[in-house]
């Protein structure tokens, strides 16, 4: 019974010192030094436009549901890649033009993608952001864009375009 003592006091002890290197730490840190994260993605129109359905995904996926965002952009509006990528669909699907880009973003893979569009790309070719990537296809007066994140998930590809949240003060403070 006597050995169980000087483990906890040095267990104690150890765990006293971790916190307080811990609150060290986070005392040094300067103010205002950022982590580095993910590039914030691009509209597909080069600026907001519109949005005429929110992103509004099936409780499962096998169910209906709005898997991206429809967007008020008129044919034969040109449309642009949201981030660099490798185009892995160019092509016509169930009679629509469609357009699917894979980006690897801080080891994860995202896949955009658009329709209706008639791509000016094809499958293989690398796209940097802002790159013209095809036109808003026939008489449509909609772009779809989409965000897929795994074969059965997608996101909200707006949520891309934003950057990392910040608080601001509240007591009228300027920010740093």
């Amino acid at each position: 019974m006597s050995s169980a003592i000087p483990q906890r006091s040095r267990f104690g002890a150890l765990s006293i010192i971790a916190a307080f290197v811990g609150a060290l730490l986070i005392i040094a840190t300067p103010p205002g030094v950022a982590t580095p994260h993910r590039e914030r993605w691009q509209w597909p129109t080069g600026e907001p436009v519109p949005v005429v359905e929110g992103f509004a995904p099936p409780a499962h996926d096998w169910l209906p549901g709005r898997r991206g965002v429809t967007l008020q952009y008129p044919a034969p509006s040109p449309v642009y890649a949201c981030a660099s990528g490798t185009v892995t669909v160019a092509s016509s699907i169930a009679g629509r033009g469609v357009i699917s880009i894979r980006h690897d973003i801080d080891g994860r893979v995202i896949w955009s993608t658009y329709l209706p569009v008639t791509p000016s790309v094809a499958v293989g070719d690398r796209v940097e952001k802002g790159d013209l990537i095809g036109i808003v296809e026939g008489d449509s007066p909609t772009l779809h864009w989409g965000a897929k994140t795994s074969r059965r998930e997608y996101s909200d590809p707006i949520r891309l375009t934003l950057g990392r949240p910040r608080l601001l003060p509240w007591d009228g403070a300027p920010a740093r």
